[in-house]
């Protein structure tokens, strides 16, 4: 249904994946500009394929922490956005 490529981090749905995705959402197309549909099921893949908890995350109170890949410190309140193939950190 999809390809890791863990060393770039990134998922690719197969044109199945999409088929499936498309059918079990109830959606004609994953792509459409008024929902955002593609990029949820890409980040719950990610998170799911590339993301390991007590690693690269940590729960706490019920709230899901991004561990700082090289400083091993917990990143606090912030944002996580993918740009350009990098990840950024936005803290508030």
């Amino acid at each position: 249904m999809w390809q890791v490529d863990e060393k770039q981090k990134t998922v690719l749905l197969t044109e199945q994946g999409y088929e499936d995705a498309e059918e079990i959402l109830d959606v004609k197309d994953l792509y459409d500009p008024r929902e955002q549909w593609a990029s949820y099921v890409l980040n719950a893949i990610k998170a799911k394929e590339l993301f390991l908890r007590d690693v690269n995350y940590i729960i706490r109170a019920k709230e899901v922490l991004i561990v700082d890949e090289f400083t091993g410190r917990v990143m606090q309140v912030l944002v996580y956005i993918h740009l350009n193939k990098k990840y950024h950190y936005l803290s508030f």
